[in-house]
């Protein structure tokens, strides 16, 4: 035995009630998706107004260009400037001896590394042999 529904309505006005429903929640649905369309927005912006989305890129691009930049300030004390001559002499001359040193020393250290990562025990390798 079915139990009664409980709803004293006949079902043709519910049925309609529930297409008007749906009907706006739709309408409601549709006009979300277009106020959430920025792509498509922007785009008829474009379309409409080229000029000014032209001339509002450019005076972007000239403020980003003309910006001042943060520049640091760099203090020089004139007392001081024999030691620093002395310094850069000896640094250059240090420069130099080892431009000089480093292509007679490097292939001792080549073969120094190679020999330790070899280790002991391990002889010319042989190629694979193919079947």
């Amino acid at each position: 035995m079915a139990k009664e529904s409980g709803s004293e309505q006949p079902p043709q006005p519910v049925r309609h009630e529930i297409e008007r429903s749906r009907d706006r929640v739709a309408r409601d649905l549709r006009a979300l998706r277009y106020e959430l369309d920025f792509p498509g927005k922007i785009r008829r912006s474009f379309q409409r107004q080229t000029a000014v989305w032209v001339v509002a890129a450019i005076a972007v691009g000239v403020v980003v260009v003309t910006l001042p930049r943060m520049r640091k300030k760099v203090y020089v004390d004139v007392s001081r400037d024999d030691r620093g001559k002395k310094k850069l002499a000896q640094t250059g001359l240090l420069l130099g001896l080892l431009k000089i040193a480093i292509p007679l020393v490097k292939p001792a250290v080549v073969s120094f590394v190679r020999n330790r990562m070899a280790g002991p025990g391990s002889g010319p390798r042989r190629p694979a042999s193919r079947w």
